[in-house]
């Protein structure tokens, strides 16, 4: 019996999947970090791995002389998007965006990237619009759990008749 109940929790300790116990971080941003854009660049979007709420999203937008371009409040456009408007960039330079979001679940991400405005290069796209992928990511993650952890029970039932039949 002791073997079972050892069986059933390493079962449950192993079923856990790292996605439940990670948090997610930036996972995109427009304009990308250490990218080089051009073209009229006119807000900043950035693309998280967990879902947002808009309590302490703040992005900041430095040019290179120091100067904060930010035109705007940062909103949540979409369940993992945050987007700011910026004043229209029009000086070739490094740009540096420091951002702070907090997830549904109450994790704050903070973090800073640069990029460089050079008016020759290609210009920025922005994410489409609409639902992200996020729910579905968690959907996988409890199916597969699930199925981990169906698997071990069966095991370890099988295991415990085993043990009763010698």
């Amino acid at each position: 019996m002791r073997r079972v109940l050892a069986l059933l929790a390493v079962a449950a300790l192993v079923a856990v999947p790292a996605a439940a116990l990670a948090h997610g971080e930036l996972a995109d941003a427009r304009p990308a970090p250490g990218a080089i854009v051009g073209g009229e660049v006119a807000e900043v979007e950035l693309r998280f791995e967990e879902e947002l709420v808009g309590e302490g999203l703040a992005v900041v937008v430095e040019g290179p002389d120091g100067s904060e371009l930010v035109a705007g409040n940062p909103k949540i456009v979409a369940e993992v998007i945050a987007r700011v408007e910026l004043e229209p960039i029009s000086a070739a330079g490094t740009y540096r965006v420091d951002y702070t979001a907090t997830s549904v679940d109450g994790f704050v991400f903070e973090g800073a990237y640069l990029f460089t405005y050079n008016p020759g290069a290609p210009a920025v796209e922005p994410f489409p619009e609409g639902r992200s992928s996020a729910g579905v990511t968690v959907l996988l993650a409890l199916a597969g759990t699930t199925l981990f952890a169906g698997g071990g029970w069966l095991l370890a039932r099988r295991q415990a008749k085993r043990v009763a039949n010698a």
